[in-house]
C-alpha cells in the first residue's frame, strides 16, 4: 500500500531533519566562538532565543510544506491544516531538544549522531506503540 510507504518515509524524515539544527551550536561550541561572544557581552538568554527563532523559521517552512503535501497525498477525515500546528510544535520541541543535546555532547558530528539517534529511538517507540494499538 502506497499510504504505508509514504507514512514510513514521512516519519523517518521527521525523525532525521531536526538533527541538522544541532550542527551550528555544536560547531560554535567546538570552535569556542560562544565563549568569545559571552566575553564580548552577549547574554545567554537572547542568544539562545535568537538561535531558536531562526531555526524555527525553517521548521515552520517544513511544516507548511509537509502539510501541503499531506493534503494532496492522503485522505483525511477532517481539516488537514490541523497538522500544521502539530508539526510546527514538533519542530520547536525537536530544536530545543537538539540544543540540549549539543550542550552536553562534544563535537558537531557526535551531536548530530546523538540527535539522530534520539530521534530514531523516539520514532521506534512511536511505531511500536502504533503497531500495538492497531
Amino acid at each position: 500500500n502506497i499510504g504505508v510507504v509514504y507514512v514510513i518515509f514521512f516519519t523517518l524524515v521527521q525523525a532525521i531533519y531536526p538533527a541538522a539544527f544541532v550542527l551550528y551550536p555544536a560547531i560554535e561550541k567546538a570552535r569556542k566562538v560562544r565563549a568569545l561572544e559571552y566575553a564580548n557581552g552577549v547574554r545567554r538568554g537572547p542568544l539562545w532565543v535568537a538561535y531558536g527563532a531562526f531555526d524555527f523559521l525553517f521548521a515552520l517552512a517544513i511544516s507548511v510544506g509537509v502539510t501541503a503535501v499531506i493534503s494532496t497525498q492522503l485522505t483525511w477525515n477532517g481539516p488537514i491544516w490541523v497538522m500544521l500546528p502539530i508539526l510546527a510544535l514538533y519542530g520547536l520541541a525537536a530544536i530545543l531538544l537538539g540544543y540540549v543535546i549539543s550542550h552536553f555532547v562534544s563535537g558537531p558530528l557526535k551531536s548530530f549522531i546523538a540527535m539522530a539517534g534520539v530521534s530514531a529511538v523516539m520514532y521506534a517507540i512511536a511505531a511500536i506503540s502504533f503497531a500495538v494499538s492497531s
